[in-house]
């Protein structure tokens, strides 16, 4: 098993344990999340993580695509590219 999918079914990318403390996260620094879309992006932003022999690095730094390609397919572009920009190696353009 990768260590990518070892984070996210046990690790700190915990599928159930890690779009909960986001939404704390989220409710402390701008309100209850009420909007649906943001629970779908808590739960998906990191399931690029999956099958990743690497967390660290180039091959890390693409997990942020499929959570991105499932937001936008679903609500559109501005919902990919808030996945898709949660990536620090993205915000700094590295």
């Amino acid at each position: 098993m990768t260590v990518g999918t070892r984070s996210i079914l046990f690790g700190v990318h915990n599928i159930f344990i890690h779009p909960l403390a986001l939404g704390i996260a989220w409710w402390r620094l701008y309100g209850a999340p009420l909007d649906p879309r943001l629970w779908i992006a808590f739960l998906v932003h990191d399931i690029g993580y999956l099958g990743k022999g690497s967390m660290e690095g180039p091959v890390g730094e693409t997990h942020v695509e499929l959570g991105a390609r499932i937001m936008q397919t679903l609500f559109g572009p501005s919902w990919g590219d808030f996945c898709r920009t949660h990536s620090r190696s993205l915000l700094s353009g590295r």
